[in-house]
């Protein structure tokens, strides 16, 4: 496979995250069968919830490349990401494993 068909499968694959992702306000962020099951599928599934949160500038509040802020208006975005994005890592893992991964700061 040449790069730029790579590139083609890439693109077309993270069209159809962000669609699945922005299309579903407060449905599943991930089919059924790409959610998180344990250590079978964890690279693949870390892979597609990086690309959702990068996608959506979310990845660096996990990669804690972000601090909260002071500001109120500031804080309140933070607050917001932060939000957002656990509700990403948590809407992509089988129902399962949601108490042990809700319950870890994103």
């Amino acid at each position: 496979m040449n790069k730029g068909t790579l590139r083609s499968y890439l693109k077309l694959f993270i069209e159809e995250i962000t669609f699945d992702y922005l299309s579903t306000s407060m449905g599943s962020f991930m089919k059924a069968e790409n959610k998180l099951e344990g250590a079978s599928n964890f690279k693949a599934c870390k892979a597609r919830i990086d690309l959702i949160l990068a996608k959506n500038d979310l990845l660096v509040i996990v990669k804690g490349k972000v601090t909260e802020p002071l500001d109120t208006k500031g804080k309140m975005k933070y607050e917001k990401d932060d939000i957002t994005t656990m509700r990403i890592i948590v809407d992509s893992t089988k129902d399962d494993l949601t108490p042990y991964v809700s319950s870890l700061e994103s």
